[in-house]
């Protein structure tokens, strides 16, 4: 009702009126943004003075899949320390299948795995350290932290075929490529770094591999991972 009875006032202004609140509001948005102008345009020069942009093509053909996501990352941005998330991220299970496949965390993240159907689940990994979680009902979730880096599948001794994989990673420098095998990865550091790949089609030799990169400040570097 408030917003109706304004407009009515605005309609029944005489032409003058409604030309001079125009103007106020022109004035008053022309003075937002240049307050915000400077400061804006500032902090979009630092960053470009120190990041770079890595784009690409992944040369696999599990790349384009969309069904089996495929994850770019740089492997370590060394001398700095990124913290994971303080509250969990959550790993559903819905149909007797994982949602979401394939999800990249840092290093420390703790995961909610969630029960979302309406059977019993029994998760566990054969990767790393390994853990079992044994059945759980309905509604109940199983937590766990993740403080060593890598894939772990993630599969249930009840449903054979339902499999997912979480990826620790050392920081949030990531893509997931289209149905192209394309990807970007913005506001990367300046440096020399090593891209990885990670598909689950993919050999797990494949996924060892690493990618040699150069960043500039300011510039687009392209690599194309291909095997």
């Amino acid at each position: 009702m408030a917003g109706y009875e304004l407009l009515r006032k605005f309609l029944v202004m005489s032409a003058r009126k409604k030309i001079d609140l125009c103007l106020y509001m022109f004035s008053l948005l022309a003075l937002a943004f240049s307050l915000a102008g400077p400061a804006a345009t500032a902090y979009a020069k630092k960053a470009k003075e120190t990041r770079g942009v890595i784009k690409g093509q992944v040369k696999n053909r599990w790349a384009r899949i969309l069904r089996y996501p495929t994850l770019v990352y740089i492997e370590n941005i060394k001398g700095v320390n990124y913290k994971a998330p303080e509250e969990a991220v959550i790993m559903n299970q819905i149909d007797s299948k994982f949602v979401p496949r394939l999800m990249p965390i840092l290093k420390g993240t703790l995961v909610n795995f969630l029960n979302g159907d309406n059977t019993r689940h029994d998760l566990y990994t054969t990767d790393n350290e390994k853990y079992s979680f044994g059945e759980f009902a309905p509604g109940e979730q199983k937590s766990y932290k993740f403080n060593r880096l890598g894939p772990y599948i993630q599969l249930c001794k009840t449903h054979h075929k339902m499999k997912a994989y979480v990826v620790v990673l050392q920081n949030p420098l990531y893509a997931f490529t289209n149905d192209k095998g394309r990807f970007v990865l913005p506001d990367v550091p300046s440096g020399n770094w090593k891209l990885k790949v990670f598909n689950e089609r993919m050999s797990r030799g494949d996924t060892d591999k690493t990618f040699d990169v150069a960043v500039a400040a300011g510039f687009t570097s392209t690599v194309d991972p291909a095997w």
